[in-house]
């Protein structure tokens, strides 16, 4: 049975640290299905390791029960969360069933998909809602052929108490996130307020153990986390998130990588085309995988999914 691998290129999420563990991912499964399972070897993890969102790898995936799960942690909503879930559970179908079986008469039975969003943004939403994958159909139809629900629920303090309650790690997880951003929108500097909060946390049985065992590593995601909730603020308020078209983002893409094939640097780059240096550094990461031919289609396909 495969273990969640830890990959040092990419920073996990505090949420992937925490349910990593198999007894803290079953705990969460208990609390959603109202199951009681006790034995967490059942659980079989099969997260793919190469999917990243902004630089963070926010996922988790098992099977149990034949029941397939994809877990993911989200501080902001994107309308394509559902397309996004279609390529991933098709991918872990994929990792699974191949070759000969697929043309065997005989039916392969398969574990069902379920696609959960765990929400802890800063903007209201309700406790749960629910993003459709036919609701982006050109024609839409009462009775999809191909259909992908991404369940999302909103795990912030004040928000779905009896699930909170059935799950203390989730519960834990919440407070934690919450704590930070209070010392933040205090004043206090993130790196300080990130310090304090930890302290706190183990003082009073929030996370206690995990942030005694990875504190580090916890401290040095939770600010990559805060400085990506800032970068998504910024492009709501610019209106980039929603008024960039595809059209746009692919020109902003071959200036790119015009000047990438001139060795320049991210950095450069942003300030050559007075663009945030942090999303010149996304596109930059996305293009480097197709150099030196950089393939711009494939590119603006990779980078209109992540930003």
């Amino acid at each position: 049975m495969s273990e969640v691998t830890v990959v040092t290129t990419e920073k996990d999420r505090v949420f992937k640290i925490i349910f990593s563990d198999r007894e803290k991912l079953l705990s969460l499964y208990n609390a959603l299905a109202n199951t009681s399972y006790e034995d967490a070897s059942k659980l079989e993890v099969n997260t793919l390791e190469d999917v990243v969102f902004i630089g963070m790898k926010n996922d988790l995936s098992f099977i149990l029960d034949g029941r397939m799960n994809l877990y993911e942690q989200q501080s902001t909503i994107n309308q394509n969360m559902p397309l996004r879930g279609l390529y991933y559970i098709a991918d872990l179908y994929k990792q699974r069933y191949h070759g000969k079986q697929l043309y065997s008469s005989k039916l392969i039975k398969i574990p069902t998909p379920q696609y959960i969003v765990f929400y802890n943004g800063i903007k209201e939403l309700p406790d749960r809602q629910e993003l459709r994958l036919s609701d982006a159909f050109e024609h839409p139809t009462d009775t999809p052929d191909v259909e992908v629900i991404a369940h999302i629920i909103n795990i912030n303090i004040g928000h779905n108490e009896e699930l909170l309650n059935k799950c203390k790690v989730l519960c834990d997880y919440s407070v934690f996130n919450q704590r930070v951003r209070e010392c933040i929108a205090g004043g206090m500097a993130k790196e300080n307020a990130v310090e304090k909060v930890v302290d706190s946390c183990i003082e009073d049985d929030i996370l206690r153990e995990i942030l005694r065992k990875d504190r580090a590593r916890i401290m040095a995601s939770i600010l990559s986390e805060f400085d990506e909730i800032g970068y998504a603020q910024m492009l709501r308020e610019e209106g980039i998130e929603e008024g960039m078209t595809l059209g746009e983002m692919k020109k902003l893409i071959e200036q790119v990588c015009k000047k990438l094939r001139k060795n320049k640097t991210p950095k450069l780059i942003a300030e050559e085309l007075e663009e945030e240096e942090f999303m010149i550094k996304k596109i930059c990461e996305v293009a480097n995988k197709y150099a030196p031919d950089y393939e711009i289609d494939k590119i603006c396909d990779e980078c209109w999914q992540l930003l």
